[in-house]
């Protein structure tokens, strides 16, 4: 099965477009500034694990400015009762929602490693449940709403890209030979 990237990147572009440059540049300029204060008032560690908790504030923040408040809103409400209905066109040789499920899974991603990083000591299912809460807290404003396509497979996407970025600071953290890895020395 062969899928066309140009599609994966229509798509990301799509969603991207959606927020106006300068939330962009305040969302970058916020983290900046909250990370040095915290890097100045708390150290090295803590500051690490406060930024990694505003990064993560920030990129919900966009999430769901992207998903919902700036995005058009609809006449129709899009709602699709059908568990699983991505799976059932994956006979067809090039399904066009590939690119979305991907999407919904790598946009996750990052939210899993700021969770570990920020919460080092939560479990990987809470970690989860915390995505899947971001996740539903989306399909629900977009379903009430009307903005975009209210999806129960879209929360299955997100949460698989959530427990990835989970999974992935968790070998980084452990190493490969599982051997514990410090990101940062004390002094």
């Amino acid at each position: 099965m062969r899928m066309h990237w140009q599609a994966f990147w229509d798509y990301v572009e799509a969603v991207a477009h959606d927020i106006p440059w300068w939330g962009y540049a305040m969302a970058i300029g916020i983290f900046i500034i909250g990370s040095a204060i915290a890097f100045i008032k708390r150290g090295r560690n803590e500051g690490l694990r406060l930024s990694a908790g505003l990064f993560l504030l920030l990129y919900v923040m966009v999430l769901y400015c992207s998903t919902v408040f700036f995005r058009a809103t609809s006449t129709t409400i899009h709602y699709p009762f059908d568990f699983f209905w991505h799976y059932k066109d994956f006979a067809h040789e090039q399904p066009l929602w590939l690119p979305e499920v991907i999407m919904n899974i790598a946009v996750f991603i990052p939210v899993g490693l700021a969770l570990g990083l920020a919460f080092r000591k939560a479990k990987g299912w809470q970690a989860a449940m915390a995505g899947m809460g971001v996740s539903v807290g989306i399909e629900l404003l977009q379903w009430l709403f009307r903005k975009g396509f209210a999806d129960v497979d879209d929360v299955m996407h997100n949460v698989l890209g959530c427990a990835l970025g989970c999974l992935g600071w968790w070998i980084f953290r452990r190493g490969v030979k599982g051997e514990r890895v410090e990101l940062i020395i004390d002094n």
